[in-house]
């Protein structure tokens, strides 16, 4: 379990476009982390997509970046605007 704070700097991401399956989401995901790493204020949010080619960018998140990740099961439309509106820095292929 994570432990998130009122004054955590929520970072939200998504990434689900075939176009960007591949080595394009590789360095995605590892530049994503590394600014995690850097941040001691910030905490990602990560909705899964249930494409089984993404499961693994949950994995890798959770073995990198441990408490400061938190994997969402995918969002009604409400909890999506909901995380939108309090978060920081928004990063998504959509």
């Amino acid at each position: 379990s994570s432990d998130v704070c009122s004054s955590d700097l929520i970072i939200l991401f998504t990434m689900h476009r075939r176009e960007a399956i591949g080595d394009f989401l590789i360095k995605t995901i590892n530049e994503v982390a590394e600014i995690l790493e850097r941040r001691d204020d910030c905490i990602l949010f990560y909705p899964v997509h249930p494409n089984p080619k993404l499961s693994f960018v949950a994995d890798f998140f959770k073995t990198r970046l441990g408490s400061k990740v938190i994997v969402l099961s995918p969002l009604a439309y409400a909890e999506m605007v909901f995380l939108l509106s309090n978060s920081y820095l928004v990063l998504t292929d959509s």
